[in-house]
């Protein structure tokens, strides 16, 4: 049974099967590296170049909405984000072009993740690379973005791939460790992939930060996963 992820901010809209919270400010305090880097740097990744001479962008999705106002416009209509169809021609083309402008745009990569779900396929035409790539992307383009991490953890989780996800939950939870919105919704995840000593784990966290939701504990009771916090 699935769970709905911990919302924090009301710019997150879409009606998507467990939409995470949309990030809000960069966090440069952090002292994490959050450039994207030159063209010549990304040269013979298999994933492709974050900087494309000629193409819009690349921009951040939590920090450069009016730049990506009118890629969204054109490439990101509600359609093309329910995967009904293309925008301007293609479905997969305009994500393509969505993700290459703004390689962490947060809902897109929902609906990669909900398209890929659909997929057998591990790339589909009309995008230039597989599916994981989209994600690889992201997080190199903004390793600081915890949401990222969270959206491709559960990506992975889905697939089996739960040693790759905890190594994105781990740096979701690293980023923002007093944040409640995060330590509870990575812990929904943990639950998700059957990592149930660190669900527990995160739901102690969130619960000390003041989290009110019960949900994650309930679930871990149900499951007979759940003891007190140890006084």
């Amino acid at each position: 049974m699935g769970h709905t992820i911990a919302m924090n901010n009301q710019a997150a809209k879409a009606p998507q099967d467990r939409l995470l919270a949309v990030a809000g400010a960069a966090l440069a305090a952090l002292g994490l590296v959050v450039a994207c880097g030159s063209a010549s740097a990304q040269s013979g990744n298999r994933c492709g170049n974050l900087v494309i001479p000629g193409h819009y962008g690349p921009f951040d999705y939590r920090t450069s909405r009016q730049a990506l106002e009118i890629v969204e416009r054109h490439h990101f209509t509600p359609i093309v984000e329910a995967l009904i169809g293309g925008s301007t021609g293609d479905l997969a083309a305009d994500m393509n072009y969505m993700l290459k402008s703004s390689p962490n745009h947060h809902r897109a990569l929902v609906s990669l993740s909900r398209l890929a779900d659909k997929t057998a396929a591990p790339q589909m035409r009309n995008f230039e690379w597989p599916f994981d790539c989209y994600f690889e992307r992201a997080v190199r383009f903004r390793p600081d973005d915890q949401v990222v991490r969270m959206i491709y953890a559960q990506y992975l989780g889905k697939r089996k791939r739960v040693s790759e996800a905890v190594v994105h939950l781990n740096a979701a939870i690293a980023i923002e460790p007093e944040n409640p919105f995060t330590q509870y919704n990575a812990g929904l995840i943990f639950l998700e992939i059957g990592e149930h000593a660190r669900a527990l784990e995160q739901a102690h966290k969130a619960k000390k930060l003041g989290f009110p939701r019960t949900e994650l504990q309930d679930s871990l009771k149900k499951s007979g996963h759940w003891t007190d916090p140890a006084q």
